[in-house]
């Protein structure tokens, strides 16, 4: 929780939220991952899908823009 709170105190000029990890892992890049402008790569785990899911629910629309709107997943 600390470091959502700190993301919230660097940027104030943007919406934040904290997400829930699904355990086992404890940081959110155990599970998702930019891989490049607008894309994210998340595991295929169950348990990085849950968390994934959990992301995608508090898509934010902010200042003209939806933050986390260009969401894809590849599961292989």
């Amino acid at each position: 929780m600390l470091g959502a709170q700190a993301v919230a105190k660097a940027f104030p000029e943007y919406p934040t939220t904290i997400v829930r990890v699904t355990p086992p892992a404890v940081h959110l890049k155990d599970y998702i991952s930019m891989a490049g402008p607008e894309v994210m790569a998340v595991g295929k785990s169950e348990a990085a899908q849950q968390t994934f899911l959990v992301l995608a629910s508090v898509i934010v629309y902010f200042a003209g823009t939806w933050f986390l709107c260009c969401l894809c997943v590849i599961n292989k």
